[in-house]
């Protein structure tokens, strides 16, 4: 099974011009996607600033994940655009791939490696990779096999192997949602403490999930796929799950979700 690490940062949609300057991390601007007679999404226009945590909240096949395909050149938009890292989607390549992370429930990861392993094969790949302290800080046992470690272990294995690289922007498409609730809970807590101060598009079908770990939280949703207004919760991520600032929003969210 390959192993996909992907990396990028996204910029402002047609150069410097405009008002869109680097810090921001991403935006895009009119962008849509069609399927043959099918419209997907949009046009959607966003903008998500360099060092926020930006979560989108949608039901199943709102369009979340042909979202992040077309940030990542996985897909080429129908109509609008948008910038990563200063460039065109559609024109990422080669040495921009090695700036953003990406982790997702349906990655892959090489179980025949140990967890020490998969990082050393992984290590040439990337120049600005720095491990140090990074599989204690997570409690990844180094010489354990891959194909033994249970489901929540696995995924701090793959935010392990994203955070060594120290990508500018991580994306995280429906990261926990295969894990049960108490290890969901616990690694929300993880990801928002080791996503401090990076630049992270986090799409999730879970509310309570974004509350806790967004610095901004948007629903997705509508055929054609929307973008709706912002939710901001008070504090900082991550967030206890009785933190009055999520229970404030939450049915704000739940009834734009409905």
């Amino acid at each position: 099974a390959d192993v996909v690490y992907i990396a990028s940062l996204v910029g402002g949609i047609f150069g410097k011009g405009g008002g869109h300057e680097v810090q921001n991390a991403a935006w895009w601007q009119a962008l849509e996607a069609r399927f043959g007679a099918k419209e997907a999404l949009g046009p959607l226009d966003l903008v998500i600033p360099e060092g926020s945590i930006f979560a989108l909240v949608g039901q199943n096949g709102a369009g979340k994940t042909t979202l992040i395909k077309l940030l990542l050149n996985m897909l080429s938009p129908s109509g609008g655009g948008a910038m990563v890292l200063g460039l065109p989607t559609t024109a990422l390549t080669g040495d921009a791939f090695t700036q953003i992370g990406y982790v997702s429930e349906t990655q892959e990861l090489p179980e025949w490696m140990t967890v020490q392993g998969m990082m050393d094969y992984l290590r040439p790949f990337y120049p600005t990779w720095d491990e140090r302290e990074l599989l204690e800080d997570l409690e990844l046992p180094p010489e354990e096999k891959i194909a033994n470690l249970s489901r929540g272990m696995r995924m701090k294995a793959m935010l392990a192997s994203v955070l060594a690289f120290q990508p500018r922007l991580v994306l995280m498409d429906e990261p926990f949602s295969a894990l049960d609730a108490i290890t969901r809970s616990r690694l929300q807590v993880v990801a928002g403490e080791m996503l401090v101060d990076r630049t992270v598009l986090l799409v999730t079908h879970d509310p309570l999930e974004a509350l806790r770990i967004g610095h901004r939280v948007h629903v997705m949703a509508g055929k054609p796929a929307m973008i709706g207004p912002a939710l901001t919760p008070a504090g900082q991520p991550p967030r206890p799950v009785d933190d009055p600032a999520i229970l404030r929003v939450q049915g704000e969210l739940l009834k734009r979700l409905a």
